[in-house]
């Protein structure tokens, strides 16, 4: 009955680690198909810059040592 519970518990922290993860790399693409062109000078270089920085996804981890997603809770035993 622990074992089930943390387990339980562990795919809570994945599953939301994992929509972290997924949301991050569609900042970029979001960004793009917004009409930002249109958007005064210093917010387009603002968002370049955003752009730029959502090319490596933003993760929840545990100590540097595990991440929060689904990939990884599959590795779990």
């Amino acid at each position: 009955m622990y074992t089930g519970g943390q387990l339980f518990h562990l795919f809570c922290l994945s599953f939301e680690g994992q929509k972290l993860i997924d949301h991050s790399l569609q900042m970029r693409d979001k960004i793009y198909s917004s009409s930002w062109y249109e958007a005064p000078l210093k917010s387009r270089k603002l968002l370049i810059i955003t752009m730029i920085q959502s090319i490596r996804p933003i993760s929840l981890t545990a100590g540097k040592i595990y991440v929060f997603s689904l990939e990884s809770f599959t590795t779990v035993k």
